[in-house]
């Protein structure tokens, strides 16, 4: 199921989706990765939710991951969830409380979660993060 969620976006030839930025394989099935500056920028779909995940890694984890928050993405418009692990460090960006088991909303979980995931990698190339 995971795979025909994840076609249009990986293989639309007119690069519908954020312009054929996240056109590589699925990972793990739930999501679809981007690297940006040793920065792991994911869509996720889960069966009721969605979201995308910008992931930090190396010693500096948090502060970076901080930093970033504080200076890309404000809360008022960009709400969003904090989490750390032993090796990495997370925001997260809620989407829709729509997943992979709402099959009848999966354009719109497709083009929201796209959209945004193109905007936030818009903000962190452009910037010092």
């Amino acid at each position: 199921m995971y795979r025909e969620f994840w076609k249009p976006i990986r293989t639309h030839p007119n690069g519908l989706f954020a312009n054929g930025l996240f056109a590589g394989e699925p990972a793990g099935g739930s999501w679809i990765s981007k690297q940006i500056r040793g920065i792991c920028l994911s869509l996720v779909v889960h069966n009721r939710a969605c979201s995308v995940d910008v992931g930090f890694y190396k010693e500096d984890k948090a502060k970076r991951r901080d930093k970033a928050v504080a200076q890309l993405f404000p809360a008022a418009k960009y709400p969003q969830e904090l989490h750390e692990s032993e090796k990495c460090a997370i925001v997260r960006f809620p989407v829709l409380d729509k997943g992979i088991k709402d099959r009848e909303h999966w354009p719109e979980i497709r083009e929201k979660l796209t959209k945004l995931g193109a905007d936030i990698h818009k903000r962190i190339k452009d910037s010092d993060v």
